[in-house]
């Protein structure tokens, strides 16, 4: 995952990374967030506001209103590994060693196009 909401003013830009969240120079680990929503500043500002529960302290991150959509994407994809079980952000449930390998197979010659192809598929459930 790796969704950019753009900085306003002095305001830094807010990265939802792989498995964390940077904005500045701070970094906010997803497996420490037990809950994340966007509240709204003041009536017609140009920035809203993203509440964390980081390591049971609360967190309040202005970000650029301009990309509200794109933040609750990203919250909604967040969510959505936390309930699978994969909070640390990595997408597990895609085996790249496995590819990785089995490409490495096929390379040297070991295994077919045909059989690369069909244990790709298998493998990413296709």
């Amino acid at each position: 995952m790796y969704y950019e909401i753009e900085g306003l003013y002095e305001m830094p830009a807010v990265i939802f990374d792989e498995d964390r969240i940077v904005t500045g120079k701070k970094e906010y680990l997803y497996s420490h967030i037990s809950d994340i929503k966007i509240t709204n500043s003041i009536a017609f500002s140009a920035y809203a506001i993203l509440k964390l529960t980081y390591d049971g302290k609360t967190v309040s991150i202005p970000f650029n209103r301009h990309y509200l959509k794109t933040a609750k994407r990203a919250i909604k994809e967040l969510e959505h590994q936390k309930a699978s079980g994969n909070s640390d952000g990595t997408t597990s449930s895609i085996p790249f060693e496995a590819l990785k390998q089995l490409k490495e197979l096929k390379d040297m010659g070991a295994i077919t196009e045909a059989e690369f192809e069909a244990k790709k598929k298998q493998l990413l459930d296709l």
